[in-house]
């Protein structure tokens, strides 16, 4: 029998009018095997529940996130007012507010456990599971037999 190997995913998440602060923001990030995805998960709720009391986690969060980042259309100024973009890098990550992060990190974490929108929506209804009817019969008055001997 011949061996089985799947390709990797890659997450394309896009944020639209519905929340203006992130309108046009394009991040795409490969996917994670299931410890490091639960790891990151962990690490997510931690930094925001301990922010600025535990700076080695919230490094752990955004390099574990840093590494399965492939590319952003995030984009910055300079020094000069010049419009630059980000490095899709840990640098770049680093650069960056963490609510922003925990934004991006917290919708790549939901991309891998969600269901896609476009499952099934190819499939037919079918048809309805057809009714049948069950033959009832009254309960025997007897309950005599239901009492242990």
């Amino acid at each position: 029998m011949a061996g089985y190997k799947r390709s990797k995913k890659t997450y394309r998440l896009v944020w639209g009018p519905e929340n203006p602060d992130m309108d046009g923001l394009v991040v795409e990030a490969k996917t994670v095997p299931v410890g490091t995805l639960i790891l990151l998960a962990s690490l997510v709720d931690k930094v925001v529940r301990t922010i600025g009391e535990d700076a080695q986690t919230v490094n752990d969060l955004l390099s574990g996130f840093a590494k399965a980042l492939v590319s952003w259309n995030l984009e910055e100024d300079d020094e000069e007012e010049n419009t630059v973009p980000v490095p899709a890098t840990l640098e770049g990550v680093l650069a960056q507010e963490i609510d922003f992060m925990v934004t991006i990190i917290r919708a790549w974490i939901n991309a891998h456990v969600g269901v896609p929108d476009e499952l099934g929506k190819d499939l037919p209804s079918g048809e309805p599971f057809p009714e049948g009817s069950l033959p009832m019969e009254p309960l025997s008055a007897d309950l005599t037999s239901l009492t242990p001997q």
